[in-house]
C-alpha cells in the first residue's frame, strides 16, 4: 500500500503541514477536529484514491504543523485554511472536514471565492456552539480542564491502541481509524515511548475560540457552494439534543444550498464508518460534476504517452 508525500507550506504566518495522498481529480482539502491530525482521514482518504487526489492537513498546533502561542480563535482558524488554500493556488476543491475543521472551513469560505466547489461537513462545533445557553458554555470550561488533564503519552504505539481502543470517544473506531489516529498523531520521544503531537494544552486552546451569532449567520449567508451536512444516528436520534441542534440546522439549510445526512455512529462517525463517507463525498462530487462546479473527471487525468 502506498504512502502519502509529506509536505510543508507557510500560510498565515505558520509552517503547515499536510499529507498528499497522490492520484487524479479533483482536489479534496480534508480537515480534521480539535485533538485529531489530518492523518486520521487515511481511511476515507484511500477509499477515494483515483476520484479525488486528498490533502489532508494538519491546523496548527496539531500533527506536524507548527506549534503557536496566537490565542485561537474562529477568525485565526478560518485564515489557517483560506491560507493554505491560497498559498497551493487550489482551485476545483472539495472541502471535506469535520468537527472544528468544519466549522473553521465554512467561515474560511468567503475569503476563498471563486475556489471551493462544494463541502461536505460532518457534525460542525460552529454550529453546535450556537445552540448553547451561558450555563452550558460555563460547563464547557470545566470539560476544556478535563482535556488539559488527559493522558498523553505511552510505552510504545501498541500500548496506546491498546489503552484507547474501545474507550470514550474512540470506543466505536475501527481498527484502521485507530491505527491511523496512533501512527499520525503520536510522535516517538528519545526512550521509545511515544506522546501525542498535539498536546492537552493545545487541544484545550481550540475550545477557547467561541462563536457568537451575530457574527456567525452573515458569513455563513456568503457559502454559496453545494454543501452536504452529516449528523450522527447518536445526535440526530437524542430528542434532548435534537431539540437544541434542529433549528440552527435548519437556518443554516435555508442560508446554504445544503443535502442533510444521516449517518450511523457518533461524533466521530467518519472513523466510524469510512464506507459510508467516502461514498456520500462521492455522490458531491458527482453532483458537482453535474451541475457543472467540477470539470469532468477526464479532464483531470494525466496525459498518456504514445504508445501506452
Amino acid at each position: 500500500m502506498s504512502q502519502p508525500e509529506d509536505r510543508f507550506v507557510d500560510a498565515n504566518g505558520i509552517r503547515m503541514h499536510y499529507l498528499d495522498w497522490g492520484g487524479d481529480g479533483p482536489v479534496g482539502v480534508m480537515v480534521h477536529g480539535a485533538g485529531m491530525c489530518g492523518g486520521l482521514w487515511e481511511p476515507v482518504a484511500r477509499r477515494l484514491e483515483g476520484n479525488l487526489r486528498c490533502l489532508t492537513l494538519d491546523l496548527r498546533s496539531h500533527g506536524d504543523s507548527e506549534v503557536s502561542s496566537a490565542p485561537v480563535s474562529w477568525d485565526l482558524l478560518a485564515a489557517d485554511i483560506a491560507g493554505f488554500v491560497a498559498a497551493l493556488d487550489l482551485r476545483n476543491v472539495v472541502l471535506v472536514a469535520h468537527s472544528f475543521g468544519a466549522g473553521a472551513a465554512l467561515l474560511a469560505s468567503p475569503r476563498m471565492a471563486g475556489r471551493i466547489a462544494g463541502g461536505y461537513f460532518i457534525e460542525p462545533t460552529l454550529l453546535a456552539q450556537l445552540t448553547r445557553t451561558p450555563e452550558e458554555r460555563e460547563r464547557g470550561k470545566l470539560a476544556r480542564q478535563g482535556v488539559r488533564n488527559k493522558r498523553w503519552v505511552w510505552a510504545s504505539r501498541q500500548a496506546m491502541f491498546d489503552s484507547l481502543k474501545g474507550r470514550g470517544g474512540f470506543r466505536l473506531l475501527t481498527d484502521e481509524s485507530m491505527w491511523a489516529y496512533v501512527n499520525w498523531g503520536a510522535r516517538e520521544r528519545p526512550d521509545g515511548s511515544v506522546e501525542l503531537k498535539c498536546t492537552p494544552a493545545a487541544e484545550a486552546a481550540f475550545f477557547d475560540a467561541q462563536a457568537e451569532a451575530d457574527q456567525v449567520w452573515p458569513i455563513l449567508a456568503q457559502v454559496d457552494y453545494p454543501v452536504t451536512l452529516v449528523y450522527s444516528e447518536s445526535r440526530r436520534s437524542d430528542p434532548q439534543a435534537w431539540a437544541q441542534h434542529e433549528p440552527i440546522v435548519r437556518r443554516f439549510m435555508e442560508l446554504v444550498p445544503t443535502r442533510f445526512a444521516v449517518t450511523p455512529g457518533t461524533h466521530n462517525t467518519a472513523m466510524e464508518h469510512p464506507d459510508i463517507h467516502a461514498r456520500l463525498v462521492l455522490e458531491l462530487v458527482a453532483q458537482l460534476e453535474q451541475e457543472g462546479r467540477l470539470p469532468g473527471r477526464k479532464a483531470y487525468e494525466a496525459p498518456r504517452r504514445p504508445g501506452t
